[in-house]
């Protein structure tokens, strides 16, 4: 079963580059397709996870995006003050 903390451990990995943007999108790939996720907050925990998983698909066409306006919905990543992320900070926003 994944939990929160699961994924913040996995993100924390790759922020500090420990595990690189393939292994973290087939991770996410292989728990979605399973879709064993704490009950507690299986909800967040598959946003989140789904998310994380179409990040190679979105990173192959960043170049495109570069070059003029970015279309409605485009997320941006911005560095926080934090050094690692805490399963506790693990909510998704509108």
């Amino acid at each position: 079963m994944i939990i929160r903390q699961d994924v913040a451990e996995k993100l924390n990995d790759h922020l500090h580059h420990r595990l690189g943007l393939d292994e973290i999108v087939s991770w996410a790939e292989a728990a979605m397709m399973e879709e064993d996720f704490d009950s507690s907050d299986f909800d967040n925990i598959r946003e989140i996870v789904a998310r994380i998983g179409l990040a190679f698909f979105r990173s192959s066409f960043e170049p495109y995006q570069s070059r003029g306006n970015h279309s409605k919905g485009t997320m941006t990543v911005r560095p926080s003050t934090r050094s690692t992320l805490s399963a506790s900070s693990l909510r998704l926003t509108d």
